[in-house]
C-alpha cells in the first residue's frame, strides 16, 4: 500500500545499512531492497528527487570498500536509468554515507536536501493564511483521532472563512499531496474520510493483510468469540468473513473504510461461492505455490522483463477477474476459481476459461477456447490499464 504515500510533491530518501552491502554474504538482498524502492519511487512519482543514504559509514575500513559499495549503487542507477538521483558531488559518490555514532555526514546531507527543497517550485506556492489556520485547526485533534469526517471538516473550514466547498476540495488536495493528511475521493465512503494519522492506515490493513506466522492473533480470544473457522479460512485459503473483518476492525465507520479502500485498491473482492454469508478474497493471502504442468489454450503474454513488475500487480489481476467473473456467474454452474500465489483459473462464462501464471516477470494468460481469445485479450488489456490507471500511477510498462 506504500503507492498510497508516494506522490510527485515530495524529496524522498532511500536509506539503507552500509554493512549490508559491504558482506557478499548480504549483499544481494540489500541491493534488491534498494532496488525495488527505487523502482517503486520511479513508478510512482517519476520526476521527484531521490536521495540514497547509507547509515554506519565508521564501519568501512578503507576508502576501497566505499568505492566498492558505490560501484554497486552506480550499476543499479545506470541499469535502471533514475536520473532524479541526487548525486554526491562533494565525495564523488552516488550516495550520502552518515553515522549516527559521530554524526558523521549528517550537516552535509541536511544541507543538500534544504537546496533540493529550495530548487522545487511547488514549495513557493503562496497559501492563503486561511488555509494554514484551517490545516492547523485539524491537526489539532490529531492526538485524540486518526480520522475525521467530511461535515466536521467543513465546520472547520467554515470558522476560517473558507465557506465554499469548490475551496475546501482545493485545500484538502493540496494538504493530501504534502502528505499532512491522506483524502481518497475515489468513492463516497472514501471522500467522507480524512486520515490525520497515515500510520493508521496502515496499522489498519496490516491486521487482516500480515504473515500471521510471526504476527499472531489472540487465539484464546478468537476461539471464545468462535472465530476460529473463519481465521483458518482467511490464512488457509484466502477467503475472509465479515464477521472476522469486524473482529479485527471493530469500529463500524472503519470497517467499511477499509473494506471500500481494499475494494478501490484491489486487495479485496466479493467471494459469492461460499453460500449466503457475506465472504472476501484477499489476494495477497494467497501463500501455496502452484506446480504447474502443461497448459493448453492461446497464449497472451504481459511481459515486465525489460521494466518492473512491482509485488502486488498478479494479486490484483486476480481480484479483477473474480470481480469480473461474478457478472456472469449462475448459480451452482459456474466453475469455483482456482488460486495460488502464482497461478489462478477462472471461467468467465459459459466455455470462456482461462488461466493465469507468474512466471519470472511476466503474467502468462492462456485462453482455453480459441473462440474466446479476442474477447479474452480485450479483459485482461482493460484490467490491466485499470489496475495502471487506478493503482500504480500510470507508470506501469510492458
Amino acid at each position: 500500500m506504500h503507492h498510497l504515500f508516494l506522490t510527485e510533491s515530495g524529496i524522498y530518501l532511500v536509506v539503507f545499512d552500509i554493512r549490508e552491502l559491504a558482506q557478499s554474504s548480504s549483499s544481494g538482498g540489500a541491493i534488491d531492497y534498494l532496488s525495488f524502492w527505487l523502482k517503486s519511487i520511479k513508478l510512482h512519482a517519476p520526476t521527484a528527487p531521490v536521495i540514497v543514504v547509507g547509515t554506519f559509514r565508521n564501519a568501512l575500513n578503507s576508502k576501497e570498500q566505499l568505492q566498492s559499495i558505490n560501484k554497486m549503487l552506480r550499476e543499479i542507477l545506470q541499469n535502471s536509468s533514475f536520473p532524479q538521483v541526487i548525486l554526491n558531488r562533494e565525495e564523488a559518490l552516488s550516495f550520502f554515507p552518515i553515522d549516527n555514532q559521530d554524526s558523521f555526514g549528517i550537516e552535509n546531507l541536511r544541507l543538500v536536501v534544504e537546496n533540493v527543497c529550495r530548487q522545487d517550485k511547488s514549495v513557493r506556492q503562496e497559501v492563503s493564511m486561511r488555509w494554514i489556520n484551517f490545516l492547523d485547526e485539524m491537526l489539532s485533534v490529531r492526538k485524540s483521532k486518526n480520522y475525521i469526517s467530511l461535515p466536521m471538516v467543513k465546520k472547520m473550514a467554515f470558522s476560517m472563512g473558507i465557506t465554499g466547498n469548490a475551496e475546501i476540495e482545493m485545500a484538502l488536495k493540496l494538504f493530501d499531496q504534502r502528505g499532512m493528511i491522506v483524502h481518497l475521493t475515489s468513492t463516497e465512503m472514501l471522500r467522507n474520510i480524512i486520515v490525520l494519522k497515515p500510520q493508521w492506515l496502515i496499522d489498519g490493513l496490516t491486521k487482516l493483510i500480515r504473515d500471521d506466522s510471526l504476527h499472531m492473533y489472540n487465539i484464546a480470544e478468537i476461539k471464545q468469540v468462535g472465530l476460529m473457522d473463519a481465521l483458518n479460512s482467511t490464512f488457509d485459503k484466502a477467503i475472509t468473513t465479515r464477521d472476522f473483518l469486524e473482529y479485527i476492525w471493530q469500529d463500524s465507520v472503519e470497517i467499511d473504510f477499509f473494506v471500500d479502500l481494499m475494494k478501490r485498491t484491489m486487495l479485496l473482492s466479493e467471494w459469492p461461492y461460499s453460500g449466503n454469508e457475506k465472504y472476501y478474497l484477499v489476494p495477497s493471502l494467497l501463500r501455496e505455490n502452484h506446480q504447474v504442468s502443461q497448459i493448453s489454450g492461446i497464449r497472451c503474454v504481459f511481459d515486465f522483463t525489460d521494466t518492473f513488475l512491482p509485488p502486488g500487480v498478479f494479486e490484483r489481476v486476480i481480484s479483477l477477474c473474480v470481480a469480473h467473473a461474478i457478472k456472469y456467474r449462475e448459480t451452482n454452474s459456474q466453475q469455483i476459481p482456482e488460486m495460488y500465489s502464482n497461478f489462478a483459473s477462472f471461467e468467465f462464462d459459459r466455455g470462456f476459461s482461462c488461466t493465469l501464471l507468474l512466471e519470472s516477470g511476466r503474467i502468462i494468460i492462456r485462453i482455453e477456447n480459441p473462440e474466446f481469445s479476442s474477447k479474452g485479450l480485450h479483459i485482461f488489456q482493460s484490467m490491466f490499464l485499470k489496475l495502471n490507471a487506478d493503482v500504480m500511477g500510470k507508470g506501469l510498462s510492458w
